[in-house]
């Protein structure tokens, strides 16, 4: 079935591709390595809620049982979610390009060890890597910060042995476009009530594109990232020789739902992606 899939994609017209000036690697490193100290102490404090109380339960359902795997890592920055699946008894191997985030990984390792391994490095080229050496490799919210995704999936795929997983979440594609934002009720009031949120505008989906991002309010500046529809991502997968087997939009749980009214915006569009797939061959 998923062969079928590929040749109607690659039947249909494909939407023209950016003409914008290709990043360098460099922008990319030098906006996370200005950026690391602040995004470790947001990331460490616990006020993260989209990725403890929605991303983590999924992926971590995704991947299933860690104990004993051997599990890479990619753009794994300041190491949250390698400290994550460590915690749950895997091998793990965080690789990321901005020395400053890996700094900050492998100090947290020194200061309270679980026994993971950071290396600096591009996901990319992981050349350092023999094929076949991982059961299951991951990327958090990672993927579309990476210049090339498709090589970067490539790269997964080689890494990964066979029947090997691979887990990544995003920024929905479909939903946090070039310019996106909610659209006031009224001009006049602008809060963070729901109520006060009339719609959510998305436009040039299908420009293919660097958005420079403001994650969290206390980063001292913006981040690349790079948005792509949807159908990119599930192309290079595929392409890459990995079989989809599960996508899910993470959703509040009702006990979120009824602790806060701040999760209500997570029922109007969808947040985030996670997309499990499998090594075929």
């Amino acid at each position: 079935m998923a062969g079928d899939v590929r040749d109607i994609q690659r039947a249909a017209p494909r939407p023209p591709r950016s003409r914008g000036r290709q990043v360098s690697p460099d922008v990319v490193v030098e906006a996370w390595d200005r950026c690391a100290s602040e995004w470790a102490e947001w990331v460490r404090s616990g006020r993260d809620a989209d990725r403890e109380c929605l991303l983590d339960p999924v992926m971590l359902r995704l991947l299933g049982n860690l104990r004993g795997s051997r599990v890479l890592d990619l753009g794994c920055g300041e190491g949250y979610f390698s400290r994550v699946m460590a915690r749950r008894e895997a091998d793990v191997v965080g690789v990321d390009i901005s020395p400053a985030m890996i700094g900050l990984a492998q100090e947290e390792e020194a200061r309270r060890s679980l026994g993971i391994t950071y290396c600096l490095g591009d996901m990319t080229d992981l050349s350092v890597f023999g094929k076949e050496t991982f059961d299951a490799a991951t990327a958090y919210l990672s993927l579309s910060d990476c210049i090339d995704h498709q090589l970067a999936l490539r790269e997964a795929a080689r890494v990964l042995k066979k029947k090997g997983r691979l887990v990544y979440c995003l920024p929905h594609p479909c939903f946090f476009t070039p310019g996106a934002s909610w659209e006031p009720r009224d001009r006049l009031r602008i809060s963070g009530s729901d109520h006060d949120k009339l719609h959510w505008k998305v436009d040039r989906y299908f420009q293919r594109e660097r958005v420079d991002w403001m994650v969290y309010p206390n980063l001292p500046g913006s981040t690349p990232h790079f948005h792509r529809p949807l159908q990119d991502y599930l192309e290079a997968t595929w392409e890459a020789g990995l079989q989809v087997t599960a996508v899910v939009e993470p959703i509040p749980s009702p006990q979120l739902l009824a602790e806060s009214q701040n999760w209500q915006k997570y029922l109007r569009i969808g947040f985030y992606l996670v997309v499990q797939a499998e090594k075929t061959r």
